[in-house]
Parts: structure tokens; C-alpha cells; sequence
């Protein structure tokens, strides 16, 4: 009885860290999309001629490559939130998985 109530404890930590790891996985993609967004624009960008120009050039490409490094920097915290709790759950299942062997140990 005991072993079956924690194995449903096991399953479902189970499943909550794979929809972490695949929230990770999304956001590990996201980022890298980011990177080579942020590169392209980088690559529009022509100081040289902004130089000769009184005018604001390039400035959406400015503006969107600052949005894009704020995202940056939230989805590196949310990266960060999801691998501590990774790892909390992992260590989470060691113990249940201990425990359930020594129960079973015990009992059977």
C-alpha cells in the first residue's frame, strides 16, 4: 500500500519534469532564435552611414535588437527557475525511488 502510494507520487513527479524539461527545451529554442535575430539586425545596421546622416537611422532595428536582449535576460531567469527545479525533482525521485526499494525489500 505504501509502495503504490508512492509510486503514484513517483509518476506524477515524473511527468511534471518532463513538461519542465520539454518548457526548457522551448526556451533553449527560443533563446537561440533570439541570438540570430539579434545578429541579422545587427548585420542591417550601418554606422558608417549614420555618421554622415543628421537623421535617426536604423532606429526599429535598435529598438527591437534592446527588446530582443530584455528577452534575453528574462528567459535566461526562466531558464535558471526551470533547472533548479530539475533538479529538486530529481533529487525528489532518487529518495522516492529509495525508498521504494527498500520497501519492497522489506515487505516482499
Amino acid at each position: 500500500m505504501v509502495v503504490e502510494y508512492l509510486e503514484k507520487i513517483r509518476d506524477t513527479y515524473t511527468k511534471e519534469r518532463v513538461e519542465l524539461s520539454s518548457k526548457l527545451n522551448e526556451i533553449l529554442k527560443l533563446q537561440k532564435e533570439n541570438e540570430e535575430f539579434i545578429k541579422v539586425l545587427e548585420l542591417n545596421e550601418d554606422p558608417s552611414f549614420e555618421a554622415f546622416t543628421p537623421r535617426e537611422v536604423n532606429s526599429f532595428n535598435k529598438k527591437k535588437i534592446e527588446e530582443l536582449n530584455e528577452n534575453q535576460k528574462y528567459l535566461l531567469d526562466e531558464m535558471e527557475n526551470i533547472s533548479s527545479k530539475l533538479q529538486s525533482l530529481d533529487e525528489k525521485l532518487e529518495e522516492i525511488r529509495e525508498v521504494i526499494r527498500v520497501a519492497r525489500e522489506n515487505y516482499c
